[in-house]
């Protein structure tokens, strides 16, 4: 299985040739699920599968081309009850996934946090549609 790292080449060339139904997967981190798409306008979306996180305890930042999210608070319960099964969790994460800034508007990017859901889209960067190229005799 290839990773994401292994794949940037193609990566580049899935935004430089559109998006489409048939377009190569990249893998993300498998917590917390998560739902990358890219809208009918370009724009990138994630939406991050946050129940039981406050947004306060959350920290979102853009680095090296990368989207990063993590958590800032350990989530460790301290109980003296006894579980019968403990099916949730809610561990500490730090997620990142390959933004690139030449083809997406970094500063402009919009989140939002509703009933543990938390959304961020970030626009892409309009292309120069009057750009004349010259040739050189």
């Amino acid at each position: 299985m290839k990773t994401l790292f292994d794949e940037l080449e193609d990566l580049f060339s899935l935004f430089d040739d559109g998006i489409s139904e048939s377009t190569v997967r990249y893998s993300v981190p498998s917590f917390p699920p998560c739902n990358v798409l890219v809208q009918e306008d370009g724009s990138m979306k994630f939406e991050f599968a946050l129940a039981g996180y406050n947004k306060e305890d959350l920290l979102m930042e853009y680095k090296n081309n990368k989207l990063l999210l993590s958590t800032t608070k350990d989530y460790k319960e301290e109980t003296k009850d006894k579980y019968l099964a403990k099916g949730i969790k809610r561990p500490a994460f730090n997620y990142s996934y390959f933004v690139p800034e030449t083809k997406f508007v970094i500063d402009e990017l919009n989140a939002s946090f509703n009933n543990g859901l938390l959304t961020i889209v970030i626009p892409a960067k309009k292309e120069e549609k009057d750009k004349v190229i010259f040739t050189i005799n």
